[in-house]
């Protein structure tokens, strides 16, 4: 049986690969969120917020370990990059 956090991760990735797979048109992965929406409403936006988080710290762990940075120090560099861009 598929756990909560399975399901939430799922979900998320499903609007990740929609975001990267038409890179140009954000609208695709807009309208995977608005399925999740409209079939479970609140409880599924706020599960699908949940397995975003929990997709990018997963990320972020595998990257500081790739990079042997500690994931603070990756995550200050990102903040100065949001910062510059802003």
């Amino acid at each position: 049986m598929e756990s909560a956090q399975q399901k939430a991760m799922a979900m998320a990735i499903e609007v990740m690969t929609a975001m990267f797979a038409e890179p140009e048109d954000k609208g695709f992965a807009m309208e995977r969120v608005q399925k999740i929406s409209d079939e479970g409403g609140r409880a599924a936006l706020a599960m699908l917020c949940g397995g975003l988080i929990t997709l990018a710290g997963s990320a972020l762990v595998e990257l500081s370990g790739q990079m042997q940075v500690p994931e603070l120090e990756l995550l200050r560099r990102l903040a100065l990059n949001v910062q510059r861009e802003g």
